[in-house]
């Protein structure tokens, strides 16, 4: 009687974080709206528990290992508008696809400068030569 009651408890011990435990994964894809291409490398990220994913070349996306609950995807990418929506994730697979518009703001172009070490000697050396030329 006693090696029945302690398999039981032993077997419900094992299965009640199971059941607490189940996650599921959201997967889709981003898109454009205008021309309906797939954005690569758009962010697709769940805000209550830092976890998301990027979008591959033809811009599908998986986020796995997802507990269940109500949660906000947000969605983003450079030169268009960022998008929240709330999901509803389960055990098993959830499917949410997007469609994200252009920004009405255009980026300017942008010229990035960059200097390795110098020394100040080398600095003062090169100055010198360039008046010279001058």
């Amino acid at each position: 009687m006693l090696k029945k009651l302690l398999t039981l408890i032993t077997l419900y011990l094992m299965t009640v974080p199971m059941l607490y435990a189940q996650t599921g994964s959201i997967t889709g894809t981003v898109i454009d709206s205008k021309s309906g291409e797939g954005l690569p490398g758009a962010n697709v990220a769940i805000t209550e528990i830092n976890r998301g994913a990027s979008t591959d070349a033809d811009g599908r996306y998986t986020i796995t290992n997802v507990p269940s609950g109500t949660y906000t995807l947000r969605i983003s990418f450079i030169g268009y508008k960022s998008q929240s929506r709330e999901v509803q994730v389960g055990a098993g697979k959830m499917v949410v696809n997007i469609q994200l518009k252009p920004s009405s703001l255009s980026l300017d172009e942008m010229v990035v400068t960059g200097y390795g070490e110098v020394e100040k000697t080398n600095i003062q050396v090169l100055s010198l030569r360039y008046q010279a030329r001058i």
